[in-house]
């Protein structure tokens, strides 16, 4: 038990931890709350939103999050929760390139 008291109290002591994580959607809740493996993500105010192999022919908006998509994230992990707050996201287009 003392050492469930201890996470807790460096988790309150800590606010939270900057990490990346990189991996592929398993569940939405909305456009602004979504899963990626353990974590749980939203996002900040003032996030950025940043895209990989960019091509003017494909467009790509929050509401386009799914399962299965590809994201990077970045943010402020609250390591008791498991919950990631984002700071960026970052999209690979490519994934939603076709196979000519």
């Amino acid at each position: 038990m003392s050492s469930t008291r201890g996470r807790k109290g460096s988790a309150t002591a800590r606010p939270g931890k900057d990490i990346k994580i990189r991996g592929y959607v398993t569940n939405v809740v909305s456009p602004t709350e979504f899963e990626i493996e353990d974590y749980k993500i939203t996002r900040e105010r003032a996030f950025v939103l940043d895209f990989d192999n960019a091509d003017p022919e494909l467009k790509f908006n929050l509401d386009d999050i799914r399962v299965g998509i590809e994201l990077e994230i970045r943010g402020l992990l609250n390591e008791a929760t498991g919950d990631l707050t984002a700071k960026s996201i970052k999209v690979d287009m490519e994934q939603f390139k076709s196979i000519k």
